[in-house]
C-alpha cells in the first residue's frame, strides 16, 4: 500500500468528520421564520385575492405539540 495514499486518506476522512461533526451541531439552529415573502406585497393582487390572503396566513396550520 501507498504510504501517500495512506496518509491522504487519512487527512480527508479527519478533515471530512471534523467538518459532518460541526455541521449536526443541534444548539446552533435557528428557528425558521415564519413570514412570508408575499407579506406587504400587494402590486397586481385583487381585492378578493387579498382578503383570502389574510384568512389564510392568520389560521394556524401546525399545531404546537
Amino acid at each position: 500500500m501507498d504510504r501517500r495514499k495512506s496518509l491522504k486518506a487519512l487527512a480527508v476522512g479527519t478533515l471530512s468528520g471534523a467538518v459532518l461533526l460541526d455541521a449536526c451541531k443541534p444548539g446552533d439552529k435557528k428557528e425558521a421564520a415564519n413570514k412570508s415573502i408575499a407579506d406587504g406585497f400587494t402590486l397586481d393582487r385583487q381585492p378578493e385575492e387579498l382578503e383570502r390572503y389574510d384568512k389564510i396566513t392568520a389560521e394556524t396550520f401546525f399545531t404546537s405539540h
